[in-house]
C-alpha cells in the first residue's frame, strides 16, 4: 500500500509542475506577441517616415 501511495503523489506532483509549466509558456507567449506587436508597430512608424518621397 504504501508503493502505491508513494506513486500517487509523485504523480500528483508532475500533474502540478505540467500544470504550472503550461501556465508559464501560456504567459510567456502572450507576453512574446504583446512585445512584438510593440516591435512592429514601431518599425512601421520608422518605415513610414523613411519612405516619405518629400
Amino acid at each position: 500500500m504504501k508503493a502505491h501511495k508513494g506513486i500517487k503523489v509523485a504523480r500528483e506532483i508532475l500533474l502540478i509542475i505540467t500544470f504550472c509549466v503550461t501556465i508559464a509558456n501560456v504567459v510567456l507567449m502572450i507576453v512574446e506577441a504583446a512585445l512584438n506587436v510593440k516591435e512592429n508597430n514601431r518599425c512601421v512608424t520608422f518605415r513610414d517616415s523613411d519612405e516619405l518621397p518629400f
